[in-house]
């Protein structure tokens, strides 16, 4: 034996032997730093023994110490890693055994894909009618005579947001006028024209991208000067969108290697789309997205 192992006490052996790079509550996996925790605290005789020892991360070592998570929760956890019995856990850590021990809590299922992707259509309505509201509030202020800089140093945004949000709220300030299946920035872009609702109109009945809308409106509102920079804009939001097509494509291709459950959902998705929009002038083969292409 090394004399460098020989001077490590007994003590630091064990908790070395002990800690992990991740938190040994069930389903918590986040990164542990620091020493493990006590279950029994040394300063009421708790010892460096593996089954007085558990890996938590900073969240669960706090509630730990507040007691917020049961010791005996700790206790079942440790028998498991150490194959032993919970009533041997107490034993060995110096805890009251008792006539039951708590019912662990499971660790809650894995979200499906749909499920993330309707959690994300949810919180992008929330933003949108939490944009209106805000937009409503701020011209209720404005109207009050106080100016937009003064509200925007209470509120803790700019001058130019306040100025926007109110003057799109103000363009379409009936829900009635509003496109529910266009974005708020749809609103944006048609507030910023001598004619909101002709142009939100005309971007739902083309169906218009944020960006093929702008260019519209420079083009019929602008001169030969704005309708060159408006080419320009377009040119640099295509290839903004090229880009982000292919991030999107790259994680798609990930997710159909990965196979399983997600992958078949993804898969009959994408089908369904395809057929929706009779893309690809014919038959879309999706096994081409998991090959290799450039």
């Amino acid at each position: 034996m090394s004399l460098v192992a020989q001077s490590i006490p007994a003590g630091r052996k064990i908790i070395q032997s002990v800690r992990s790079g991740d938190c040994e509550i069930p389903g918590c996996n986040r990164p542990v730093f620091g020493e493990p925790h006590h279950i029994k605290t040394r300063g009421s005789g708790g010892r460096d023994i593996r089954p007085n020892l558990i890996n938590l991360c900073a969240e669960h070592h706090r509630q730990a110490q507040e007691y917020k998570i049961d010791r005996l929760e700790l206790a079942q956890i440790v028998a498991g890693r150490e194959d032993i019995t919970p009533e041997e856990v107490c034993v060995a850590a110096g805890l009251p055994i008792p006539d039951t021990f708590p019912v662990l809590k499971e660790k809650p299922p894995e979200p499906s894909i749909e499920e993330l992707i309707q959690a994300y259509i949810s919180l992008e309505e929330q933003e949108r009618e939490c944009k209106w509201a805000k937009g409503q509030i701020l011209d209720a202020m404005l109207q009050t005579g106080v100016k937009a800089s003064w509200i925007a140093s209470q509120v803790g945004a700019s001058a130019a947001q306040v100025r926007e949000l109110v003057k799109v709220h103000r363009a379409f300030p009936d829900e009635g006028m509003r496109v529910p299946d266009l974005s708020w920035y749809h609103h944006r872009v048609a507030a910023n024209t001598d004619r909101p609702v002709e142009w939100i109109n005309r971007a739902v009945g083309e169906q218009m991208s944020t960006r093929e809308m702008r260019k519209a409106i420079l083009q019929e509102e602008a001169g030969d000067e704005a309708k060159s920079a408006a080419e320009h804009f377009a040119r640099v939001e295509e290839e903004k969108e090229v880009q982000e097509a292919k991030n999107v494509f790259a994680k798609t291709k990930k997710v159909l290697a990965k196979g399983g459950a997600g992958a078949e959902w993804l898969r009959g998705k994408l089908k369904d789309v395809f057929q929706e929009k009779e893309v690809c002038h014919g038959t879309v083969d999706l096994s081409q997205m998991r090959e290799n292409d450039a």
